[in-house]
């Protein structure tokens, strides 16, 4: 079983990207959001997740609707800065438009932001660029 801890710079990054991007992300209540690091090996081969918190794990604590959490065994310590924050973009992403604990599904139009501006391997190729500085199209 995977182990996890809090992680302030998962919740630094998504704050920074909701600040940057506030006609995507600025339904986003990063207040109601936990952000979770594995510090442990597990399975998981993904590199992210993003859960909705639904009864009865929502009675721990009620103000959390959504948890953020970036996984040890795919390798986010061997990530780059860049393809971190293109990570934790992509969890924002799966949060609905509503904010009530809806998750989007891959889809090419609602992820059109990320494709267009930084590839479909955006999470495989090390040379991408830093979503908070650079410049992009929306």
């Amino acid at each position: 079983m995977a182990d996890f801890v809090k992680d302030d710079a998962v919740k630094g990054i998504s704050i920074k990207l909701i600040e940057k991007l506030p006609d995507l992300l600025g339904h986003i209540k990063p207040g109601r959001l936990l952000f979770v690091r594995e510090v442990s090996s597990s399975q998981k081969v993904q590199s992210g997740s993003c859960r909705a918190v639904k009864p009865p794990y929502n009675l721990l604590d009620p103000n959390i609707m959504y948890i953020i959490c970036v996984y040890f065994r795919a390798g986010w310590d061997s990530m780059t800065e860049a393809q971190q924050v293109l990570l934790v973009m992509h969890q924002l992403m799966h949060i609905g438009p509503d904010f009530d604990g809806v998750l989007l599904q891959h889809d090419a139009s609602d992820w059109s932001f990320l494709l267009d501006n930084f590839g479909a391997d955006y999470l495989h190729r090390k040379e991408v660029p830093n979503l908070l500085t650079a410049n992009v199209e929306r």
